[in-house]
């Protein structure tokens, strides 16, 4: 079958930065990882119990924190400066940012530590048990990862792309969905 790729924050952002109540944002998910073969980029916790037990591997993104913190920022100021459109039309905007209580870069700060301390017991619970995890230290350790089970499977089956998840891009210390039947990325 064909490959869908999610990412979460397109599904549960609407216009104005307004986010989508569980009882639309928790179906549509549903709807998304119910095909063969998906992947969700993301870290939405509360979507956690209708992708985890779908999904065959769980890519842990665990960058150590000036990483984290340094790729948010770069990616925000960018993102910021060019103006550049999101999901549903939402911008992200220096002030928003740097003087905001809904900053992502103040979020980062105040979840990296226990998000990170927290993910071990999660990913080690019995209803998880059948995931294949895979806890990535940096992109390169990533990369030869990925390498390495393109090889074993013989060909890619995830051509790099527009729709390829890009792990040095998002929240970072959390799960977030990649390739396969459902592989989420932490």
């Amino acid at each position: 079958g064909s490959e869908m790729c999610i990412r979460d924050s397109s599904v549960f952002w609407k216009p104005g930065w307004q986010g989508t109540p569980d009882d639309e944002f928790l179906p549509a998910v549903e709807a998304a990882t119910r095909g063969d073969r998906w992947v969700v980029d993301g870290n939405y916790s509360r979507t956690r119990s209708i992708v985890w037990p779908r999904a065959d591997t769980v890519i842990w993104l665990d960058y150590g924190f000036l990483r984290v913190f340094w790729q948010l920022l770069r990616r925000t100021m960018r993102r910021s400066l060019r103006q550049e459109v999101l999901w549903d039309g939402c911008r992200e905007t220096l002030a928003k940012q740097f003087i905001s209580a809904d900053s992502i870069l103040w979020w980062c700060i105040k979840t990296y530590r226990r998000r990170r301390r927290n993910y071990p017991g999660v990913l080690a619970r019995p209803d998880h048990a059948h995931l294949s995890v895979h806890r990535s230290g940096s992109p390169r350790e990533l990369r030869r990862w990925m390498e390495a089970e393109e090889r074993a499977r013989g060909a890619s089956d995830v051509q790099p792309g527009e729709n390829e998840p890009r792990p040095v891009e998002g929240r970072r210390g959390e799960p977030r969905m990649d390739e396969g039947r459902g592989k989420e990325t932490t």
